[in-house]
């Protein structure tokens, strides 16, 4: 068995985790810890060297009659040194609510809130109390003094409210519109807010709850906060934080939304508008690089896409398997975000049109990369990198995925077909169940090979890699596209 990974980030003075739903794995016994890598600082160019100045002897060796002395010779003009403009300074949006108001609200209206929370027909009066409450959740983000600590001050406050034992279905229905609307206004404002509040926006929007958790079933996502997620997602100038975080919301809404919930149940046009920009940011010119915030970007949207389980549009345009694929098969792409790519397209509802040996055989083939990169690395006598660490655990996830699904409330896409094995029992797709079981027991002991060595830089055995390349060599798919109206065969 696997460890859940739970990540974590810093950005500013904000702590969040990243990390909103766990993800655990079978059959290996290993925690998978991750590293990052040195920083290094940029080298000092060294100082002009001086010529060296003539010997005496060599400044009399010739003598030159005064009458015929040589003119001195002017100084070579310097070009002028025409400085850096300086950087225009940024200017962020004024905070919506002083420190003050938002103490005189706690005082004089807190208590209409809890009893407006308990109306079941919430009347003119308790409408307005809930949607104040609402707006001021959101205008709160913007108080200086709360920004250093959004989550303890803000963000847990808001979704005790909502979650609240107490909160009836209808006014958390006003409550939660509220919210989504006042947050959908700050974060598409001129100019916008300090980074960390629109951070913490959207922290907040993509883990409100249209139901909390009950016993063993994880919380169902409020699907009202989609369109300012989407808004933040496309937007190339929000920072990049909050994109990853808009990202990773949207995928919990694919994930975890529920059928017949109230406000949780994601409608297969909402489904498609979801996927829909999660496929573009994926493959957006501004979107690609290779620093680690691009990189983990890209990641998390292709996550994401996955998460919605959606392989074609609603025009049966399949879209969404051939972005993935695209991702999973460029060999400029970072390994890491391929191989979050190629487990998304393992969780898309396939069906008997669906390139099965393509997508086998580049997952078999991001094992061998792995491994060589591996490889190089205790070559190199170098750390090996945490991106390596989650391909390698990816590529494994992409066979064997293992969640806690089944128990969570009727799902729109059912958990149980994620990954290969559990495709081959998908109408039209039983005839591959042997490639999977063979390809799997060639990728395992590479999977276990880099869990097991981490960091002690133990090179992977050639009888270990061997298998691999034979299998890649024995099962090469006779068709490049993704599905037959795919427009492009992969490269």
């Amino acid at each position: 068995m696997v460890l859940g990974i739970e990540g974590r980030s810093v950005v500013g003075n904000l702590r969040i985790v990243v990390s909103w739903s766990s993800r655990w794995v079978g059959a290996i016994l290993i925690v998978v810890c991750c590293q990052s890598g040195p920083v290094s600082a940029q080298d000092t160019p060294p100082a002009a060297t001086k010529p060296p100045a003539a010997s005496a002897t060599e400044a009399t060796a010739v003598e030159t009659p005064a009458a015929e002395a040589l003119p001195s010779e002017a100084p070579a003009a310097q070009p002028a040194v025409v400085p850096p403009p300086k950087a225009a300074p940024v200017v962020y949006a004024e905070p919506r609510i002083t420190e003050d108001e938002s103490k005189k609200w706690n005082s004089t209206r807190s208590t209409k809130l809890q009893s407006a929370l308990k109306s079941s027909a919430p009347n003119t009066a308790e409408t307005k109390e809930l949607i104040d409450a609402g707006t001021m959740f959101i205008d709160r983000m913007t108080i200086p003094k709360n920004i250093s600590d959004l989550h303890l001050k803000v963000i847990d406050p808001a979704r005790r409210s909502v979650d609240g034992p107490s909160t009836n279905s209808s006014a958390k229905k006003i409550l939660l519109k509220a919210m989504a609307d006042r947050g959908l206004e700050l974060l598409t404002q001129k100019p916008p807010h300090d980074p960390d509040v629109q951070l913490g926006i959207v922290i907040l929007l993509g883990t409100l709850n249209s139901q909390p958790p009950k016993g063993t079933a994880t919380a169902v996502p409020y699907i009202g906060s989609a369109k300012a997620l989407i808004a933040v997602l496309e937007n190339s100038d929000s920072p990049l934080q909050c994109r990853i975080a808009a990202a990773t919301g949207l995928g919990r809404m694919g994930r975890e939304a529920a059928v017949g919930v109230s406000l949780g149940d994601l409608s297969v046009v909402q489904r498609n508008e979801i996927a829909t920009s999660l496929a573009k940011a994926l493959l957006a010119t501004e979107a690609q690089g290779n620093d680690d915030g691009k990189i983990w970007f890209r990641s998390r949207v292709a996550e994401a896409l996955g998460d919605c389980g959606v392989a074609s549009s609603l025009t049966k345009a399949p879209v969404f398997i051939d972005a993935l694929m695209v991702t999973v098969t460029n060999p400029g792409e970072n390994v890491r975000v391929r191989a979050s790519a190629i487990r998304a397209v393992t969780q898309l509802q396939w069906d008997g049109q669906t390139n099965f040996p393509l997508v086998l055989s580049e997952a078999v083939k991001l094992c061998a990369e792995i491994a060589n990169q591996y490889n190089a690395s205790v070559e190199a006598k170098r750390p090996v990198s945490a991106n390596l660490r989650h391909a390698n655990l990816d590529v494994y996830l992409a066979f064997r995925p293992k969640t806690d699904k089944p128990t969570n409330p009727p799902q729109a896409i059912p958990p149980t077909n994620w990954g290969f094995v559990n495709q081959t029992k998908r109408n039209g797709l039983t005839q591959y169940e042997p490639a999977v079981k063979a390809a799997y027991d060639v990728i395992l002991p590479v999977v276990n090979a880099v869990l097991v060595n981490e960091n002690r830089l133990v090179a992977i055995s050639p009888a270990v890699i061997a298998p691999v390349e034979a299998w890649i060599t024995a099962n090469l798919p006779s068709n490049r596209k993704p599905t037959p109206v795919s427009p492009q065969p992969v490269p």
